[in-house]
């Protein structure tokens, strides 16, 4: 059999016979165009001959399962730096991550630019990354998977799958890692030894100041059960407040994102809105439907004012929130940047009857109605107030588009209607965000500067080694 017949009875077997189911595999970004499919099932065919000559002719051969899944990961990281394919392992613990069932690792968020070193998007609070001293924007150029042996590059490496693998580990094991950061000189050595990362994704206080009491919800990360949480710590608080709270601060500093309908059942705990979200796909926009996620009646606060607080690590589901509380002037939004991250688009997931998965950019999000929208892809949510803390000085960070091969939002509505403020609409409430803003301030300093001075130490330490 020759080569090319051999690629074409692949093909007939890929299509009739994948994992995936084949409706996934047929769909295109236009599946109306006969032309578009016809083209494309062409071109499988070049990519297929590819594939086989390369496993076959690679040295040193590496074997069949092995090049098949070197190419279905070369594949799925082609495109954004949000699409993926995961084998049955990756997708195992990608799930143990989601439902926080915790996994062996160091606790970071990362972006993987092609050709370029891993960049720092945000370590978690009480992780090992964040206890090593790891900053948002560090630049990793190279990492050491177990004591003593030799640093890669992290530009050789394809992408943050592969990163992945070599940052996680058998729990307390040490993964060491070449950071370079902006305004030092000398590239930093930082071991990290590996734990098990579970990060609790609500916690909650009460805030008195004077003759007035706040309920303090920091909102870590958006995996399962986040609605659920969210609205008993509410609960609890309120409780403990004998019902008596003066309004609600929920602070989203750093929190990474996570699942869509987690945080649209917390954005549809505190207003009642004709639609949450609206999904901009390859076949026009339409309004993310109620049956996917759990609705709340009413506002579980009963109208209290609310201050939410975000920075330029606040993503993905994060903004979905925020740009909401915004939207809808339920809230007074405040950051320490110009901007949150700016990633407005959504990830779907597709499984394969082998346990693997491909994660793939399936739309872009818009916040508001048919009527009147905002993107956030690109642009972030703005803060209504911004702030800074005494003697520390926020640093830029990279944002959503910044990162190489990034999505390009398709923009705003043409004719928006004209947006107002919360000061303009809610005056009462924007005043009383703003004490609250000023309590939450008062009340974090202590911690920013700790954090600050630890930092500090930090690379008095690498300095003091070199």
């Amino acid at each position: 059999m020759s080569f090319r017949a051999y690629a074409a009875l692949l093909m007939a077997l890929v299509l009739n016979c994948s994992v995936f189911p084949p409706a996934a595999l047929a769909q295109s970004p236009d599946p109306q165009t006969q032309a578009y499919s016809d083209e494309l099932k062409k071109g499988l065919r070049d990519v297929l001959n590819i594939t086989y000559f390369l496993c076959m002719n690679i040295y040193p051969r590496p074997t069949a399962s092995e090049c098949l899944d070197r190419v279905k990961h070369g594949t799925g990281g082609s495109f954004d730096p949000h699409t993926t394919y995961m084998n049955a392992k990756e997708t195992e613990e990608f799930n143990n991550q989601s439902s926080g069932a915790g996994y062996g690792g160091i606790g970071i968020e990362i972006s993987k630019p092609a050709g370029q070193p891993v960049i720092v998007i945000s370590a978690m609070e009480g992780t090992p990354a964040e206890k090593a001293g790891l900053l948002p924007d560090d630049v990793i150029i190279g990492i050491s998977k177990d004591p003593g042996a030799d640093f890669v590059s992290t530009i050789s490496i394809k992408n943050s799958d592969e990163v992945v693998k070599l940052v996680r580990g058998e729990i307390g094991s040490t993964v060491t890692l070449k950071v370079r950061r902006a305004g030092v000189e000398n590239d930093l050595i930082v071991p990290v030894k590996r734990d098990t990362i579970k990060v609790a994704q609500i916690k909650g206080e009460l805030l008195k100041v004077g003759n007035k009491t706040y309920a303090l919800i920091q909102n870590k990360v958006y995996q399962q059960n986040n609605r659920e949480e969210l609205a008993a710590k509410f609960q609890e608080l309120k409780k403990l407040a004998k019902g008596k709270l003066s309004g609600v601060i929920l602070s989203t500093e750093n929190n990474p994102g996570g699942l869509l309908n987690e945080v649209a059942a917390g954005v549809d705990l505190f207003l009642d809105a004709e639609s949450i979200l609206l999904l901009r796909t390859n076949s026009g926009i339409t309004v993310m439907d109620q049956s996917n996620y759990f609705h709340t009646p009413g506002d579980i606060t009963d109208g209290l004012p609310m201050l939410v607080v975000v920075n330029a690590g606040c993503a993905s589901a994060c903004e979905v929130f925020a740009a909401n509380m915004k939207f809808h002037h339920r809230a007074l939004i405040a950051g320490t940047s110009e901007s949150t991250f700016g990633k407005g688009i959504v990830q779907t997931w597709t499984s394969g009857g082998d346990g693997s998965a491909v994660k793939y950019t399936s739309s872009e999000y818009l916040v508001g109605s048919l009527n009147n929208w905002v993107p956030v892809q690109c642009i972030g949510v703005k803060p209504d107030v911004v702030f800074s803390y005494p003697g520390i000085k926020e640093q830029k960070r990279i944002s959503e588009c910044e990162l190489s091969e990034h999505v390009l939002s398709k923009g705003p509505m043409e004719t928006p209607p004209p947006f107002k403020s919360l000061q303009e609409v809610n005056p009462a409430h924007y005043q009383a965000g703003l004490e609250m803003l000023e309590a939450y301030k008062a009340h974090m300093l202590p911690k920013v500067l700790k954090d600050d001075a630890r930092r500090k130490e930090f690379l008095k330490s690498q300095q003091q080694q070199e």
